[in-house]
């Protein structure tokens, strides 16, 4: 179901670097205000279904709310990476799950050391 978004997404996630080059974090205000309009749609479309045979109705608020989560994300996830890291790096949103985090250990009240972040040079 939510494949739509995904393509939206990536679609969104290659031409944002080009959109951050152009407009700066701007872009991610304007991925916001896509996402709370795909999000709206979506919502109004799902609102009107009869049954399942019209599903497809909702593939154009999918797109375009995930094209609007990947033009907001891809930017603000990268500005994070940049502000933790030092350096851009236009795969963050894909490293999230990796990001290192300073715990302390049960045992002891010692902060375990972090497990370095793999980067693609």
């Amino acid at each position: 179901m939510f494949a739509p978004a995904s393509v939206g997404f990536v679609v969104a996630s290659l031409i944002a670097p080009k959109l951050v080059a152009r407009w700066g974090n701007g872009t991610i205000t304007g991925g916001a205000l896509i996402y709370a309009l795909g999000i709206g749609w979506l919502i109004l479309t799902a609102s009107g279904l009869a049954g399942r045979e019209h599903v497809l109705a909702l593939l154009p608020a999918l797109i375009l709310f995930g094209f609007g989560l990947g033009l907001s994300m891809t930017p603000l996830c990268d500005n994070i990476f940049a502000f933790k890291c030092g350096r851009k790096n236009y795969l963050a949103p894909i490293q999230v799950a990796k990001f290192p985090v300073v715990q302390k250990s049960p045992l002891t009240s010692e902060a375990v050391p972090p497990v370095p972040v793999s980067s693609a040079a």
